[in-house]
């Protein structure tokens, strides 16, 4: 969940709602309505969801919203991006009723063209509506640099952002190579440093991303990586005491997220990880990535990573476990 620091007396504006939006779903929504929920003051992971997909009262329209809903938010805004004037209008309208039986108010709802913005219903806003502003508001500037977000064009470009990249087939090498030859305790210490917020991945050597991908391999540190980046994980799962500090033990070191904008810039990093990962190999880690992603409410970062998984592994028994998840709109207990 995102907070934009911002002094009382200067409020978050629609203009600084509008830039974060793509920041907060992970890649810049077309032809879709995004619902961005409230709790108090703060902007929540929304959704985002395709118009021209289907029906606006279609199963996964009202199953995506079911997920929302459950995260309890205290009211909503609709953010409608339009290439055809009024093309959103049912699918908005759907969701508007949703959130109004489920008795929440919606604060908010703005249309967005390419190049334009308006308020849906209001008497100050021309025909046309008002000039998207060239520059990127200072609190989402601010939010950016917090998180290291970088938002993708779209669904697509999201998918493509694990695709694998020119390191993969190096690190495909380098795994055949030492396979059987590392010793676990070198295990943890290249994923901390694969994971170091403050050095760019292009700088760690491809040998540790081998030692990474044969690591993800062992379901236990597998396991352990996963308790190590999502807060709380480890404790709400029933297991003896010693294997708990075991797992523990086994992650320290790693820099683990503590707040929304540390998960956020955990789950890009991974997503850069999985990309260099080859697909023979790839599946558990990205499966890490998809955990990490639902775990912290990205979910189009989760649906992604799920695909590739299944794609490369179809046996992935994580990446299938989280794909319901996603699927079914289950959301990680206690959230």
């Amino acid at each position: 969940m995102a907070e934009l620091a911002r002094p009382t007396e200067q409020p978050v504006t629609t203009l600084d709602l509008i830039a974060l939006v793509p920041h907060l779903l992970g890649f810049q929504p077309t032809e879709s309505v995004a619902v961005l929920p409230l709790h108090g003051a703060r902007v929540g992971h929304g959704i985002a969801v395709d118009y021209g997909a289907g029906p606006a009262d279609s199963p996964e329209v009202n199953r995506a919203m079911a997920t929302l809903l459950e995260r309890e938010p205290t009211a909503a805004i609709l953010i409608c991006y339009e290439t055809i004037t009024n093309g959103s209008d049912s699918m908005a309208a759907n969701l508007a009723t949703i959130l109004a039986d489920a008795g929440l108010d919606l604060v908010e709802r703005v249309v967005v063209t390419p190049t334009h913005w308006r308020h849906f219903e209001c008497g100050c806003c021309p025909p046309e509506g008002h000039a998207l502003p060239v520059d990127e508001p200072e609190a989402v500037r601010d939010f950016r640099a917090a998180t290291d977000s970088a938002p993708a064009a779209n669904r697509r470009a999201l998918r493509a952002r694990l695709a694998p990249d020119a390191r993969a087939a190096q690190v495909a090498t380098l795994c055949a190579a030492t396979a059987g030859t590392i010793p676990t305790s070198e295990w943890a210490s290249a994923w901390a440093r694969l994971l170091a917020p403050s050095r760019p991945l292009e700088s760690v050597p491809a040998l540790d991303l081998a030692i990474a991908c044969m690591a993800a391999h062992e379901g236990a540190f597998r396991d352990a990586l996963i308790f190590a980046l999502c807060p709380d994980f480890v404790d709400r799962f029933p297991m003896p005491d010693q294997d708990r500090e075991g797992l523990r033990a086994a992650m320290r070191g790693i820099d683990t997220p503590l707040d929304a904008n540390q998960a956020l810039r955990m789950v890009h990093r991974l997503t850069e990880v999985g990309a260099a990962m080859p697909d023979p190999q790839a599946a558990p880690t990205l499966a890490v990535l998809a955990t990490v992603a639902w775990w912290h409410g990205q979910v189009a970062v989760g649906e992604v990573a799920v695909e590739r998984a299944i794609e490369t592994d179809p046996s992935c028994r994580l990446a299938q476990l989280i794909g319901t998840m996603l699927t079914l709109g289950l959301r990680p207990q206690g959230e």
